[in-house]
């Protein structure tokens, strides 16, 4: 990982700025297309509204007849060209074990780069389930283990690319160029990092362990987990945006899962110089330990849906945990892309994340809640 493009996103790297379709022309576009009829673009029977994403989304609605979500890609760098390869090999070939947990895909238009979705109606992510609720029921934690069980149990069959080393791995030894963009908070974060043994050590040695050997989401964060109604069409989760799945460490995805949970503790606290770390911990408006049953929950769901033994089980949150400690540093570094100061919350996010990395035992246990020796 030593190029510019390392550090950006499969969705940016090496890409071209396109022209996009304006609402009118996306519209007209898939009356072509066969998806809506003429009456329905005369009667004003189509709404389309524009939603936010790294990509031009789309939300068409209908009184009568299907619900879409449109993407079309901002640049050529083949993003959604490989989240459709994904949706197609996954739905096609696993059935209910893991197209249940994913929108359906429609059609994937590769001239003009449009990927069109069943709109998913009534949904809404799982940061703002947490954000409203202050938790996740077991339902949800249980359908979250399962349907990332039944993805990394899935294999690697079809033609599928491989995600590469995250880029946060390398933080530590970043390139000049890298250094050249980055915000002034985050140029302060890597000298934290580099002045962390631990921490360099811990990402160092995830770096040279990553291993690829079945498919991996490699974004599975709360906003790309929606909550749905449950029913004939499948459970009340979804998991969306594979932009950038492919095959992969299936540990970075339970780490993923893991720093979701810490983070929104983390990042609730109310940082004020002089606490001590119980107050600290106290001033938390999500505590961790309203979090804990619900990771208990997904961590067992996934091992039964893995058909894991103890020891591997075991093996996998303890690297799972140290996983988490690098995407919490990754969740921190884009959080203050504009920032010109380090804030404290990432302070003490990056020394207990050096803590996790050299005691991810003891950091399963106390943190999450985990107990190894089941």
């Amino acid at each position: 990982m030593e190029t510019t493009a390392a550090w950006q996103t499969p969705a940016v790297a090496g890409s071209k700025r396109l022209n996009v379709l304006t609402p009118r022309q996306l519209a007209i576009h898939l009356v072509r297309e066969g998806l809506f009829s003429d009456e329905a673009l005369v009667d004003g029977d189509l709404t389309i509204e524009v939603m936010p994403g790294r990509n031009y989304n789309h939300r068409i609605t209908r009184r009568r007849g299907p619900n879409l979500l449109v993407k079309q890609s901002r640049d050529s760098s083949g993003a959604l060209a490989a989240e459709a390869a994904m949706y197609r090999v996954l739905q096609r070939r696993y059935g209910k074990d893991v197209a249940w947990y994913l929108p359906q895909l429609r059609l994937f238009d590769r001239r003009r780069r449009l990927l069109l979705l069943n709109l998913i109606v009534g949904s809404h992510t799982v940061a703002a389930h947490v954000a409203h609720h202050g938790r996740i029921g077991d339902h949800l934690a249980d359908s979250l283990g399962r349907a990332v069980g039944a993805l990394h149990r899935s294999g690697t069959r079809g033609k599928i690319r491989s995600t590469g080393i995250p880029w946060v791995l390398s933080l530590a030894h970043p390139p000049i160029e890298l250094l050249r963009e980055i915000s002034s908070a985050n140029l302060q974060m890597i000298r934290l990092l580099q002045e962390s043994e631990a921490m360099c050590r811990g990402l160092d040695e995830l770096a040279a362990s990553w291993r690829e050997y079945c498919w991996i989401h490699n974004d599975l964060r709360w906003e790309n987990c929606l909550v749905s109604k449950s029913g004939r069409a499948g459970p009340g989760l979804k998991l969306i945006d594979w932009e950038l799945a492919g095959t992969g460490d299936p540990d970075w995805d339970i780490g993923a899962v893991f720093s979701s949970f810490l983070a929104a503790w983390i990042f609730s606290m109310r940082f004020v110089t002089g606490l001590t770390p119980e107050a600290l911990a106290k001033s938390a408006r999500h505590p961790l330990a309203r979090f804990r049953p619900a990771i208990g929950t997904f961590w067992r769901a996934y091992v039964t849906s893995r058909g894991m033994s103890a020891t591997a089980a075991r093996e996998s949150s303890v690297r799972a945990m140290r996983f988490a400690a690098a995407r919490l540093v990754q969740f921190a570094f884009e959080r203050q892309q504009d920032s010109s100061f380090v804030t404290g919350n990432v302070v003490c996010l990056i020394q207990m994340c050096a803590n996790v990395m050299v005691r991810p035992e003891l950091a399963c246990s106390e943190l999450l809640g985990l107990n190894l020796s089941e």
